[in-house]
């Protein structure tokens, strides 16, 4: 083999080795932003629950955002008091939309509440 066509199958070879690291990189970066997202959910619902009462069951969707300050959000269907509320929410808690309910805020959920997570996984937080 000549010298230019050795230079060509290194080249390939190390464009390849590349393009493996990167996705293994993107994969492991995926991983971790997931459980940090399940994490959120997690925290927006505990959060919830100490302001609000009577809420009975959080769906999470599928996806997730981050506003342009690097604040965490998610759209949630939230059962409280038989109704439904299609709300985004924030790990802090906050809804974003109308209010829930004309009940008193700061009262905090007693009852335990039904989350399903956005990858399927549900819970019963007491």
């Amino acid at each position: 083999m000549t010298k230019q066509k050795v230079k060509i199958v290194l080249g390939i070879i190390l464009l390849i080795t590349v393009v493996l690291c990167l996705r293994i990189k993107g994969n492991l970066d995926k991983n971790s932003n997931e459980k940090k997202n399940l994490d959120n959910q997690r925290l927006a619902v505990m959060a919830l629950k100490r302001t609000q009462p009577g809420i009975e069951k959080i769906k999470f969707s599928h996806t997730y955002d981050y506003s342009k300050y690097g604040e965490w959000s998610i759209d949630a269907e939230i059962i409280k008091d038989g109704k439904l509320y299609k709300r985004k929410l924030y790990k802090t808690g906050t809804a974003y939309g109308a209010p829930l309910t004309d009940s008193d805020y700061n009262v905090p959920t007693k009852e335990s509440v039904i989350v399903v997570y956005s990858n399927g996984q549900q819970e019963i937080l007491a």
